[in-house]
């Protein structure tokens, strides 16, 4: 039986071993890293303190939001349809060890991205960071709560060319609806109570609380730690690490209208 090597060099392994993956990654880096900032550079000035971080706020939920699902899902998929995944679960390697390792690279590198995005509200519109734990503590967790989320979501994604438009779908719509791109006016009392309570909403407010100065906002907190902990659970429960078989790929795609 191999003997693993203890697991503390093992985890700073994997998580140097998922980085190097990331940053190798165009698409995690353009969207994820890269783009908010240069949004934010392009958008000229929003006007008072409280609009500027706001829109610092908005652009960094899009960039976590396309690391720590869109990116992170798309690539689940595309290791499990090759087989990566496979050949993972059968190495000695336990599989949290893989999962924390590939989840912490992701928070490391939306933390780097987020640091961008904040820089450019600094130097351009000279907006402060009142509490730069409290920031990094809400990115941690939201994007903690987008990389479960991703993961559990590639239950129902059976290929990984289908896998973008799926994750496009169902995230884009609800960032858009959360206020992260510009106040969304006319939602119905319940929508807007409901964008709160999902984690572009929570990661948008509460970033805006921390970069205005305000206390730690300790119930967006809350709302990102329980779809963490909520995605982390599910996930569990349903993820795949074979590759769906054909079958199963010819009957999802007979149930899509054309």
């Amino acid at each position: 039986m191999t003997e693993l090597p203890p697991i503390a060099p093992l985890l700073v392994r994997q998580v140097r071993y998922h980085l190097r993956l990331l940053v190798r990654n165009p698409r995690a880096m353009t969207t994820g890293v890269l783009l908010p900032g240069l949004l934010l550079f392009l958008r000229g000035s929003p006007g008072h303190a409280d609009e500027v971080a706001g829109a610092v706020a908005g652009l960094t939920a899009l960039g976590v939001g396309m690391l720590g699902y869109a990116s992170f899902a798309a690539s689940l998929v595309t290791a499990r349809e090759s087989g990566v995944l496979r050949r993972w679960r059968a190495s000695p390697l336990p599989s949290w060890c893989y999962f924390t390792g590939r989840i912490t690279a992701t928070v490391v590198l939306a933390l780097a991205g987020t640091a961008i995005t904040v820089a450019v509200g600094v130097v351009e519109f000279g907006s402060p960071v009142h509490d730069p734990v409290g920031l990094a503590l809400v990115i941690g967790l939201g994007a903690l709560a987008f990389a479960a989320l991703g993961t559990a979501v590639t239950r129902v994604i059976a290929t990984a060319d289908s896998a973008q438009p799926v994750l496009m779908f169902t995230y884009l719509p609800v960032l858009f609806l959360s206020g992260a791109l510009g106040p969304v006016n006319g939602l119905p009392a319940w929508v807007a109570g409901l964008m709160h309570r999902l984690p572009p909403g929570a990661l948008v407010n509460g970033m805006s609380a921390t970069l205005r100065g305000g206390t730690l906002p300790l119930g967006d907190l809350a709302v990102l730690g329980a779809w963490g902990i909520g995605g982390l659970v599910l996930a569990c429960v349903v993820f795949r690490w074979d590759p769906v078989p054909p079958s199963a790929r010819t009957a999802k795609t007979a149930r899509v209208p054309a």
